[in-house]
């Protein structure tokens, strides 16, 4: 069974040879992906537009990616729709709906689910951190940190847990900008499905019996799986901070024993870092053990973030990762 969305009409659930008739694809072009599928080079025929294409099977797990992201682009127009009737709309808020690609169609036949969306001219956050030949400025890691934060309290905030944060799904959508962070890859989300988590305007009716969709009417079951992308977020802190994976903390489980604030305090790769900044790592890995109502929303407010309007938002190491990209079709 298989999730019941409300679907406008603009979205197109066609055949591989409508596709093809759509859009140009450029098979020996991979931007990326795993052993379940791949993200590769396109061009809309129509708009001479290049775009990027996201195949995947039609496996029990990756075929749920497809809801996933129509529940976060139906959301997320609704959102953007809320905020135009108020008569001032922060910088926040307008940031928000422009940390997830944008997708233009999905596609399907009998075998694969094909996803067509920006392509984002930037490269991957992990692409910039093997760049740099020294660690990044405090400034520039609140600068890109915050932008991923923001992007993580918008998908809980709509019962959404992304559940595989990491370098390569990070990436900026324009060469040579840091204040242009997008969150990917939703192949391992699930929804957390609650009174109390989804909005009225976010409250649609999915029906499915599904791994990536928990039904609950409480919030203990959303506290309990949010905590997931909290730890995320302090490895990928950790590794902007210092360059390196944190030692020892390869898996969750091997962590439910560690005291963080000894942790952190004591780390040599940490020795140069500010205090508020250990701080706020200290908060996002010990969340694992506490597994309290913290929301990403309050992390946000923690005075380290400030820094972040210091920052420079240029950066000649944001790049795409394909040397054609680079050279050939940059906008």
């Amino acid at each position: 069974m298989t999730y019941i969305l409300p679907i406008d009409g603009n979205w197109k659930i066609l055949q591989q040879n409508s596709l093809l008739s759509h859009y140009q694809i450029f098979w020996d072009i991979e931007l990326g992906g795993g052993h379940l599928g791949r993200v590769l080079l396109g061009k809309c025929k129509h708009h001479s537009k290049y775009v990027a294409i996201k195949i995947t099977t039609k496996c029990y797990a990756k075929y749920s990616e497809k809801e996933i992201l129509l529940y976060i682009q139906q959301n997320k127009d609704k959102y953007t729709r809320n905020i135009s009737y108020m008569n001032e709309i922060s910088e926040i808020d307008k940031q928000v709906t422009s940390l997830f690609p944008e997708i233009y169609n999905i596609f399907e036949d009998n075998y694969y689910i094909y996803i067509v969306m920006d392509l984002l001219y930037g490269g991957e956050l992990y692409h910039l951190l093997t760049r740099v030949n020294q660690k990044l400025d405090e400034k520039l890691v609140a600068l890109i940190f915050r932008q991923i934060c923001e992007a993580v309290d918008y998908l809980h905030s709509i019962g959404v847990v992304h559940g595989d944060l990491k370098l390569e799904n990070i990436m900026f959508s324009k060469q040579n900008r840091l204040d242009t962070v997008k969150l990917v890859d939703f192949g391992n989300s699930f929804i957390i499905k609650s009174r109390n988590l989804i909005s009225e305007y976010n409250n649609t009716n999915i029906k499915s019996r599904s791994d990536n969709q928990i039904d609950s009417d409480s919030t203990s079951e959303f506290v309990y799986n949010k905590f997931i992308d909290f730890w995320c977020c302090g490895i990928i802190l950790y590794i902007m901070l210092t360059g390196v994976y944190p030692d020892g903390l390869n898996t969750i489980d091997n962590c439910k024993d560690i005291c963080f604030e000894h942790y952190v305090s004591n780390s040599k790769e940490l020795e140069d870092n500010s205090l508020l900044v250990k701080d706020l790592l200290i908060r996002l890995l010990s969340f694992i053990h506490c597994k309290d109502n913290t929301t990403m929303g309050q992390i946000l407010q923690h005075s380290w973030f400030s820094i972040a309007d210091e920052a420079d938002i240029y950066n000649e190491l944001v790049l795409p990762h394909s040397e054609l990209i680079r050279n050939k079709i940059l906008p």
